[in-house]
């Protein structure tokens, strides 16, 4: 079988990615502002952008995307301060926190349920809360407060569906500063916090019993870590390295980078930029495949701190400083190096009519087809290594294929004449 090398696959998607363009996702002309985070519903159905402005109003809104046009999430009753992150739980109910106060000047958690946006539960910090995250279900956020029953200070608090509750073990020596779940609906959390040693690590919170995450070592203080729940990898950026951490071996490996990563996918593949002033270049990798790629200037280049991810096909959303939103035209998450030598997908024939048959060395979970926008339009369960598709009612035009197996994730374009 003919393979190709890793430097040569590596520069072939180089190559690929280079020639690809930012592309304004719809009609935009009323939002304005300044994008502060970005987050994409499960079916990749959505795209939600937060902080921006609708028109000459000045409250802050969120907005979304759906593969039509762009509108506001309700009204959002914010008048002061900003959205500093969204996130989306398994229902697409959306959570807002930010440097907004109530009334008593504390922080706390704004909540779409699909109708209305109000406070979720009775929870007031007296720090902003910087960071949110979900298993899915239950609500994790980070900020200041006092366990009840103790007295001591803690990072994190919990919502179960009903009710805020402390998280008992977050009484770290040290702030947090960036929480993640796994694949299991652990939690982990890193920041100034310390094991004792006095230093800083990555702590994995379950069944009530904290653990720091192999050995980190890192002398500053950890801004990010990002969690692929595919494999349960972990990277974490810190002021002096960024770091990757692989639970088979128990290990964390010095990446060799300069880039603030910002988002990390099922593939391996990760998102990021790196500059200084007005002057900001984006990057993208392969952890597993020691992969680093400059990708040149944003579409306005004006600063750090504005959103940058992956949506769930691979595609790369930035969001900038005039509340605009824009998709990276060649899919990156679905071209990892490995994906370019090692691909055990065929698809017959292709160009298609309309009906083709998928054949994979791995029994499929799953399959999904997309259009070029990236719209989910169809989904499949053959648990089979041979399944058949027919899209034969969709316009003309490529599509994208997405299979699901026990050890991976593989995708290919499809082409309807």
């Amino acid at each position: 079988m003919k393979t190709t090398s890793i430097f040569a696959s590596a520069l072939l998607v180089a190559t690929t990615l280079m020639n690809a363009q930012w592309q304004l996702i719809g009609d935009q002309s009323d939002m304005n502002g300044v994008s502060t985070s970005i987050a994409i519903s499960k079916n990749n159905n959505m795209i939600y952008n937060a902080s921006a402005r609708y028109g000459n109003l000045t409250p802050l809104q969120v907005f979304k995307w759906d593969f039509n046009e762009w509108a506001p999430v309700g009204n959002l009753g914010i008048t002061n301060g900003s959205i500093d992150k969204i996130i989306l739980d398994s229902s697409d109910n959306i959570y807002a926190i930010g440097s907004f106060t109530d009334s008593s000047n504390k922080y706390y958690v704004r909540f779409w349920n699909g109708s209305v946006w109000a406070p979720l539960g009775n929870l007031k910090s007296t720090s902003i809360l910087t960071d949110i995250a979900t298993d899915g279900v239950n609500i994790y956020v980070v900020g200041t407060f006092v366990n009840p029953n103790t007295g001591e200070t803690c990072y994190i608090n919990k919502w179960n569906g009903t009710q805020w509750s402390v998280v008992a073990e977050s009484n770290f020596n040290g702030v947090i500063k960036s929480i993640a779940t796994d694949s299991e609906n652990a939690l982990y959390a890193a920041g100034s916090a310390t094991n004792a040693l006095n230093q800083v690590g990555v702590f994995k919170i379950q069944n009530g019993a904290i653990n720091e995450v192999g050995k980190l070592r890192a002398t500053g203080q950890v801004q990010k870590i990002l969690i692929n729940k595919q494999d349960n990898r972990i990277i974490s950026i810190s002021a002096d390295k960024t770091a990757h951490y692989n639970p088979a071996t128990n290990a964390w490996t010095t990446m060799q980078n300069n880039a603030f990563i910002t988002d990390y996918e099922g593939g391996n593949n990760f998102v990021g930029y790196s500059g200084a002033g007005s002057f900001y270049d984006w990057y993208t990798g392969n952890v597993i495949e020691n992969t680093y790629i400059n990708m040149g200037s944003f579409p306005i280049n004006s600063g750090q701190n504005y959103p940058i991810v992956f949506d769930k096909f691979g595609y790369v959303v930035y969001g900038d400083n005039k509340g605009k939103v824009y998709r990276w035209a060649q899919k990156i998450g679905g071209l990892a190096t490995s994906e370019v030598s090692q691909n055990t997908m065929s698809i017959t024939p292709n160009p298609t009519t309309g009906i083709f048959t998928i054949k994979n060395t791995d029994k499929m979970k799953t399959a999904e087809i997309y259009d070029s926008t990236g719209k989910l339009l169809k989904k499949v369960t053959p648990n089979a290594t041979v399944t058949e598709i027919n899209i034969s009612g969709q316009p003309k035009g490529i599509y994208f294929l997405k299979t699901y197996s026990d050890k991976k994730m593989e995708a290919q374009k499809i082409i309807l004449k």
